[in-house]
């Protein structure tokens, strides 16, 4: 079932209000037509982009018999629509609304398309079997396979999460840690290998878990390794009873302590500094590198002098995790701020009439 949030304020709010005067109906009849456009992007525009619908597309889902362009000029007027410099348009801080939603849809779309290859590929799990036994390579206890609902039942884990399905990357587990570790790298969920050698990338640089344990050798060496030479069946459980081995170290290079003093110094130069805990898990899925972070920040400071965050102290301005989920960085440069007339404050409804103008392709209007 697909749900969205909505806010208590939103009864109350002046934007639903402004909304409900524009279309002369009551407020529980304006928050019923925003909840019906709400519902139906969730299944016909779910990035919020409505760029491919009509005006009488819009009116439809929405259930309003009235005029189409009437009801669309009047969710742009109140703030529940944005519309851009090109006339495109998409719902006003749509991933606030239902982002967790299309996150979590993503990654279960994402997560059972590899799960379905991984589990398809008869010679990739035969050679991790070969490789692993029947151990877990986070805790050591023999998994078993015909297990497949319990803690001890056995699985493949990826070591990078966003990794492939590939040799470097699976290792068996049981479901216990497979179930601990989650969307997380080893490192992240300090859960180092128990035994077996492999490479994880830590941003530029690597860990060789092969290594680490060599350098360890007084906590490991009480650990039996598994005989992989022989059968499945002969395979004895190793002794477990020391201490996990700590953590390794990680070198300086993009790890967390980095993507996060860069999105310190985002979050710094951002103007609407609102719903920050979404824009860091924004930030966490673009993991932006030293180039990257760059063309950000270059991007961020043309965006504050345009025309459209300068207005009306800066009304117009998307919220960060809209602006970093959407890929605004790649944005064409917009107008630069215009300098307001005598008295200090932009005309907003004579703008948004040229805005509306010329979208609809008509020759320039005189506001003055």
């Amino acid at each position: 079932m697909a749900w969205i949030e909505s806010h208590q304020e939103l009864g109350q709010h002046p934007k639903t209000k402004r909304l409900a005067r524009a279309l002369q109906i009551s407020l529980p009849a304006a928050i019923g037509h925003l909840h019906l456009l709400w519902w139906w992007a969730l299944d016909y525009a779910q990035d919020g982009d409505l760029h491919k619908y009509t005006d009488e597309d819009i009116a439809d889902a929405i259930c309003w018999d009235g005029d189409a362009a009437q009801i669309a000029n009047a969710l742009i007027t109140s703030g529940f629509i944005d519309q851009a410099e090109g006339g495109t348009r998409s719902i006003h801080d749509w991933y606030e609304y239902a982002g967790r939603l299309i996150d979590q849809r993503k990654a279960q779309d994402d997560y059972k398309k590899r799960q379905y290859a991984l589990y398809n590929d008869l010679r990739l799990t035969r050679a991790v079997k070969t490789r692993d036994g029947d151990y877990c390579q986070y805790c050591g206890k023999a998994v078993n396979w015909n297990d497949r609902r319990g803690a001890d039942g056995g699985t493949y884990d990826h070591i990078d999460p966003e990794g492939g399905n590939d040799l470097d990357n699976i290792v068996v587990s049981c479901r216990s840690c497979a179930s601990k570790k989650g969307n997380r790298t080893p490192e992240e969920a300090r859960m180092p290998f128990i035994f077996g050698g492999y490479t994880l990338d830590n941003g530029d640089n690597t860990v060789d878990i092969r290594q680490y344990q060599a350098e360890n050798t007084q906590v490991l060496s009480t650990i039996t390794q598994p005989d992989l030479t022989k059968p499945d069946h002969n395979l004895t459980k190793p002794d477990l009873t020391v201490d996990t081995p700590p953590t390794p170290p990680q070198a300086e290079g993009e790890g967390v302590g980095l993507r996060q003093k860069r999105f310190d110094e985002f979050w710094r130069a951002y103007p609407n500094k609102v719903g920050k805990g979404a824009a860091v898990k924004a930030w966490g899925r673009i993991k932006p590198n030293a180039e990257l972070h760059g063309k950000i920040l270059e991007a961020l400071e043309r965006a504050k002098q345009c025309d459209q965050w300068q207005r009306d102290n800066g009304r117009y301005i998307p919220h960060p995790t809209t602006w970093l989920n959407q890929g605004r960085w790649d944005d064409e440069p917009m107008p630069q701020g215009r300098e307001p007339p005598q008295g200090g404050k932009f005309d907003t409804l004579g703008a948004l009439r040229e805005i509306i103008h010329d979208a609809e392709g008509g020759d320039p209007i005189d506001t003055s």
